[in-house]
């Protein structure tokens, strides 16, 4: 028997228990295929056994914890055990997710900005401007709904693979803040005025920050711009007294949050004192800030070149050229206060990276 079983990769806890669920009706697994996401299966009486999946994973570790290797497919291993004692970490697994959440990411920009670019600029000549405008406000749904689809998949992954258990209390208040990874700089400062009006950062999700009573005498709040890729990272940053409070990942981005509680009269800890690290973290977050600015910027002020041009066209819509003209031209100054706000703030970093 023959079971088709899609995206099954980048669902293994899901796909561990249907492989037991499948034992236990009978059917044991034979043969896996991973690209064609077929799984092959024979009849068997009935059995209760555990299954694990890893990619590329170290086999005697396994071995030696009570799992037996039934089958491998290319870099796929999928082990069997009645009474298992030892776990996959999944951090390769992680990984290979990781790869293809960016490698998605990056389709989707280059197909919004081609089609909101070259492929607007003719849509706009050939059906006019109201046609252009239509389809860019349908484009634009379609990519933030495809984007906030992905992001929300890949962090739930990456809570569970990093052993991330957020619990925000009952009490928090909730505070959002767009755009605040382009300006990191007031983010910080804006987190150290919420402490001192009473306020300490719990929890980071997305635009929303969670804020609880003030329970600790200082705090020192920390944003880096190279996110810990595993959990053993995320564990020597934990045993330094740091609790990781945000954790993002995307194709430019690779952003965290953390803070660590401190007495009066303590030095304000960092997590880590070096200068150079801190200036190239700090580059970093600048680059990618100022990258994505003027890219936004360019593709903007096209479209307000087009609606200009459009505006002076009697047979195309007026309505339709000015809303346009609006919206670029909103996004437009959005983005150059970005910029701006992102070079001050690598400025006063880097006067405080000196000083430290």
């Amino acid at each position: 028997m023959k079971k088709f079983r899609p995206f099954w990769s980048y669902r293994i806890e899901e796909t561990e228990k249907w492989l037991e669920e499948m034992l236990q009706a009978g059917y044991r697994l034979k043969q896996l295929q991973p690209l064609l996401r077929l799984f092959t299966f024979e009849r068997v009486d009935s059995q209760v056994k555990r299954y694990l999946i890893d990619y590329k994973s170290p086999k005697g570790l396994y071995v030696e914890g009570g799992w037996k290797q039934l089958l491998q497919a290319h870099n796929w291993t999928v082990y069997e055990g009645e009474a298992p004692t030892r776990f996959s970490s999944r951090e390769k697994v992680f990984q290979r997710i990781r790869t293809h959440y960016m490698l998605a990411t990056v389709l989707l920009l280059v197909l919004f900005f081609y089609l909101n670019t070259a492929a607007g600029v003719l849509m706009a000549l050939r059906f006019g401007t109201g046609f252009y405008l239509s389809a860019f406000l349908v484009l634009f749904v379609l990519f933030m709904c495809a984007s906030l689809y992905l992001n929300k998949w890949y962090h739930t992954k990456e809570k569970a693979y990093l052993n991330i258990d957020p619990k925000v209390a009952l009490h928090a208040i909730r505070k959002r803040r767009v755009g605040w990874m382009y300006v990191q700089f007031l983010t910080k400062r804006w987190l150290e005025r919420m402490f001192a009006q009473g306020y300490e950062l719990e929890y980071v999700k997305g635009m929303s920050f969670y804020f609880k009573p003030r329970e600790s005498a200082c705090i020192s709040y920390e944003i880096l711009n190279e996110k810990p890729k595993n959990s053993a990272a995320l564990l020597f940053y934990s045993e330094s007294g740091w609790t990781a409070k945000h954790l993002y990942s995307s194709l430019m981005w690779h952003i965290s949050i953390w803070s660590k509680p401190y007495e009066v009269g303590e030095v304000k800890p960092r997590i880590t004192y070096e200068q150079k690290e801190r200036l190239k973290s700090m580059r970093r977050g600048l680059v990618n800030t100022n990258v994505l600015s003027v890219l936004f910027i360019l593709v903007m002020t096209l479209n307000i070149f087009n609606s200009l041009n459009q505006m002076q066209n009697a047979y195309m819509p007026y309505v339709y050229s000015l809303a346009l003209l609006i919206l670029s031209s909103m996004v437009l100054l959005y983005w150059l206060w970005i910029f701006v706000q992102s070079v001050y703030g690598y400025m006063q970093e880097k006067k405080e990276a000196q000083e430290i």
